[in-house]
């Protein structure tokens, strides 16, 4: 008998747009603009008088895969000064070849303070996530912005062998680029990533990596303050000031630590 040729079912892809925009009014920041479609969702919690006005992004698909992409904006007015988060800790699951693509683009206009704040990426065994973060500020705009990715969650157990991650930031300043980092692995190149993750000149050991960046008036109080919290918790890390951005990386065996650090930098910087 001859063979039943079956033709591979397509599965859906999750796809998603947000679009925030906020602008000054009085002496209060509010929403001027708001754009959501498919996957991605905003809400805005009630906020305590003297508190920034606050946007948690959603992704209503529970994680990403391969095929999946969504794309992130968010605009601060001249003058606004607004937190930007999220609901839960973004998953990406076990890919089938292709890469999540993850798009984030945040212009902050003058006068503005902007803070990025997701929760942690957390990436599965076998997952493969493209992720591009850009920031245009104008020249006396602040920014505090942060992303933390994970191998698999230590609380479980779970160890990450596969997968593969390219994660690429840039930080422009009136038009002119001030920082661009492009971080990339991939075990169909590196092989096992427990032994990648291993090497003391790639993660020591550790499964997540915080990275921070402050654009502030004062960069190199920032960076002696950072580094002052830094030598206070159990973490590899450290700061440095490039030009007037303050850079700092962190490592650790598990999330919840370089959560703890990054509250600890936040109150510490944000004071």
């Amino acid at each position: 008998a001859g063979r039943m040729s079956v033709a591979p079912v397509a599965l859906p892809r999750a796809i998603g747009e947000a679009r925030v925009v906020f602008k000054r009014r009085d002496e209060a920041t509010v929403l001027q603009d708001l754009y959501q479609q498919g996957c991605c969702k905003v809400r805005f919690p009630r906020i305590d008088p003297g508190e920034p006005l606050q946007a948690v992004l959603l992704n209503t698909a529970g994680g990403l895969t391969d095929g999946d992409h969504v794309r992130q904006t968010v605009t601060w007015r001249e003058g606004t000064h607004a937190v930007v988060t999220t609901q839960a800790a973004e998953r990406i699951y076990r890919s089938r070849g292709e890469m999540a693509v993850v798009h984030n683009a945040l212009e902050v206009r003058a006068g503005a303070r902007a803070i990025w704040l997701p929760q942690e990426t957390i990436l599965f065994e076998g997952s493969r996530l493209e992720r591009h973060w850009r920031a245009d500020l104008a020249p006396d705009a602040m920014l505090f912005a942060a992303e933390t990715w994970t191998l698999g969650r230590a609380a479980m157990g779970e160890t990450v062998a596969s997968g593969a991650l390219t994660d690429a930031w840039e930080i422009f300043r009136d038009g002119r680029l001030l920082w661009a980092d492009r971080l990339a692995f991939d075990s169909n190149r590196a092989g096992d990533l427990r032994a990648w993750a291993a090497r003391p000149a790639v993660l020591a050991g550790n499964t997540t990596l915080l990275t921070l960046v402050v654009v502030a008036p004062e960069p190199q109080e920032a960076c002696d303050a950072a580094n002052t919290v830094l030598g206070s918790v159990d973490t590899l890390a450290g700061a440095t000031r490039i030009g007037d951005l303050v850079l700092v990386r962190a490592l650790a065996r598990n999330a919840a630590l370089l959560r703890t650090t990054l509250l600890l930098l936040f109150d510490r910087l944000q004071s």
